[in-house]
């Protein structure tokens, strides 16, 4: 899996990266992966390594396809190519947003900008220059004010803000844990979108688990007072079964009416997150708990314990990560 910060992604391998877009052969061709390395090299110089690793950038968007140390381009590889061809950026600048690759300088971005009322997101130039630098060169190849504040148009904020745009590329670890971190992201992320169709102001929708593993709940609607805090829960399955940790009972008790759980099913990986999302709310997901103490108080959820913790009498509360 690709593993790259956005800040990787300079003006300069963005530059490279529309040449490599052009030299790899079209979906009805193939070429070695070594031979495009070697002709983009020829053409705009650079380190051979990081080529290498833009061809894995293209194929983390879904351009181009890798097989048996072969490329070729996919079909929407091949959109993208016909509009660089017309000196047209913006295809190929869509798809890197979508990929994910440049999911934290976008939450960043988004996080700091406030909604206009035609549904424009305005951020202080200074600010978005700060925290979400190579998006903001990025957003460049669209013909959108900078100066003195970067004013990204409402159909641009769709995909920015979007499901897709928010999730980032799969991590490299053992394919259980990996999936199962993946169906929990896709879960949150879902929610967050959820939220922002709904909001009056989408940047009061606070996705705070990305930055606080620690808080019992993992996204914030900042627009309501008291604010709502919203614990996320995804499943292969439809049953709405899931589980709570210790701290996040104790939050749901501490925050009552102001805490609830979304709960998501039926995420199959296979699918991509932005065609996923609308399958799910079409299917009526997420089911919504609220104040879940009160639930189980009442008898219409059940609350099991699955685990004990067994300590020495007289011992305090562990660190350990065996803890429920």
């Amino acid at each position: 899996m690709l593993r790259i910060d956005a800040s990787w992604l300079t003006g300069v391998r963005l530059e490279r990266l529309c040449v490599l877009a052009g030299v790899c052969p079209s979906s009805q061709l193939v070429s070695r992966k070594d031979e495009i390395v070697d002709d983009v090299w020829n053409a705009v110089g650079g380190d051979r390594e990081e080529i290498g690793v833009l061809v894995r950038v293209l194929e983390a968007c879904g351009l181009v396809s890798e097989k048996d140390g072969t490329v070729r381009r996919t079909r929407e590889g091949d959109r993208v190519v016909r509009a660089l061809r017309r000196d047209d950026r913006t295809v190929l600048g869509s798809a890197l947003i979508r990929s994910g690759l440049m999911h934290d300088q976008a939450r960043h971005l988004i996080e700091s900008s406030r909604t206009l009322t035609n549904g424009d997101l305005a951020c202080e130039h200074r600010i978005a220059r700060s925290r979400a630098p190579q998006l903001l060169g990025l957003l460049s190849w669209w013909d959108i004010e900078r100066v003195p504040q970067v004013v990204v148009p409402r159909a641009l904020v769709k995909d920015l803000g979007s499901v897709w745009a928010l999730l980032p590329p799969p991590p490299e670890m053992p394919t259980w844990a990996r999936e199962r971190q993946e169906i929990g992201l896709r879960a949150e992320m879902y929610t967050v979108q959820y939220e922002k169709r709904s909001a009056a102001d989408p940047s009061d929708i606070v996705w705070v688990a990305r930055d606080f593993s620690s808080l019992g709940w993992d996204v914030e609607d900042r627009g309501s007072l008291p604010i709502r805090r919203i614990e996320v829960k995804g499943s292969r399955g439809a049953d709405p079964v899931f589980f709570l940790s210790d701290n996040e009972w104790r939050k749901a008790n501490e925050h009552a009416s102001n805490y609830e759980v979304q709960f998501w099913g039926q995420i199959d990986l296979s699918r991509t997150a932005a065609s996923e999302f609308d399958i799910l709310v079409e299917a009526g997901f997420p089911l919504i708990v609220r104040n879940i103490p009160t639930e189980v108080a009442v008898g219409t959820w059940v609350a099991v314990a699955t685990q004990w913790r067994i300590a020495p009498a007289g011992a305090g509360p562990s660190n350990d990560s065996n803890d429920p």
